[in-house]
């Protein structure tokens, strides 16, 4: 269901972007496979085909080439460069606007988040020397309110090595201790060595929800889609290096980690959804035909050389590209 709602939702942004622009629709099914339901409104047949669960199709007058020479104006190969990259384009843009949506709503509702409580001080850091213990709880650094373990990891890391004023909670009193992070070389996300500072603790485990009004909300997953795209983005150049071991799931995998998500509550099944809308997003705009991405090379070249792409490259191009997918969709299988 999830996936499928995933390819409705791109094939959804390739539809309203070609009647936007005024470029003929023949059919917008919900659903692969044989037709089940169907009715015609205007130019459009609407469908709804056997595995309706399955996502979803566009089909656009004048695709191919052989159909574009007799078909009109309002045919998608006849259309000026720009109107096909847009259209081209669309899909993807609405995956990544279905996850902003996605995880509006999941921080709207609230995420379960670490809260600043220390589990345990590692001997030989500042915070141990400082008499920090287990149990505490740090509520403000440099007079700023500390709610997560997130923030107090990221005010660490932007302290570089300054003394900063840390005011703890223990047992229902509040204390002050000045204290200069210990610069440690650490792993980031991408096993990269990296310099940073540390205080020496670790999270004692106690969760709270955090939840945004609306306005902060939808800031936030602004800036959770950027992170992931950004952190995706990077981690799929690093495997491709070599740099990183491949880290990737194909259907089966996805399938399965889905299935693991679901069981622990709704709203980290939407988090996952918007993930995986991201990663769709992401791998259909490879430049490689025939994804999004290759079409929208192909429409780039032909705005710069003022014709269509040579239709043998094209198709040379086009069974390279299904090599290369049917290869990958075996390695991640």
């Amino acid at each position: 269901i999830l996936f499928g709602f995933t390819i409705f939702v791109h094939e959804f942004g390739h539809f309203i972007s070609a009647k936007l622009m005024g470029i003929k629709v023949e059919q917008f099914s919900i659903g692969l496979g044989p037709k089940i339901f169907s009715f015609k409104k205007g130019e459009t047949e609407y469908l709804i085909s056997l595995f309706f669960l399955l996502g979803g199709f566009v089909k656009l007058e004048g695709e191919n080439p052989e159909e574009a020479e007799k078909a009109g104006e309002h045919a998608f190969l006849n259309q000026p460069p720009l109107k096909k990259i847009i259209l081209a384009s669309a899909g993807v843009v609405q995956n990544f606007i279905f996850a902003i949506i996605l995880l509006w709503i999941v921080y709207s509702f609230g995420v379960e988040t670490l809260k600043p409580k220390i589990g345990n001080v590692k001997e030989g850091y500042p915070a141990y020397e400082a008499g920090l213990q287990k149990g505490d709880e740090i509520i403000e650094i440099n007079g700023e309110k500390i709610n997560t373990w997130d923030k107090l990891s990221n005010k660490i890391a932007s302290s570089r090595d300054e003394e900063l004023k840390i005011k703890i909670l223990r047992n229902e009193k509040e204390m002050i201790f000045n204290i200069k992070p210990k610069v440690d070389e650490a792993e980031n996300i991408f096993k990269e060595k990296v310099k940073r500072p540390f205080l020496g603790v670790e999270p004692a485990g106690d969760t709270i929800k955090q939840k945004f009004d609306v306005f902060t909300a939808f800031n936030k997953a602004i800036e959770q889609t950027w992170f992931f795209t950004s952190v995706t983005v990077k981690s799929i150049y690093k495997m491709i290096l070599r740099k990183i071991e491949p880290q990737i799931a194909g259907p089966i995998g996805v399938i399965d980690i889905t299935y693991k998500v679901a069981k622990t509550g709704f709203i980290n099944l939407l988090l996952l959804f918007a993930l995986i809308n991201i990663n769709l997003a992401l791998v259909n705009f490879l430049p490689i035909l025939p994804l999004d991405g290759g079409l929208v090379l192909m429409f780039f070249i032909e705005s710069i050389i003022k014709r269509p792409v040579p239709l043998k490259i094209q198709q040379a191009l086009m069974e390279a590209g299904w090599f290369f997918l049917i290869t990958l969709l075996v390695f991640v299988t």
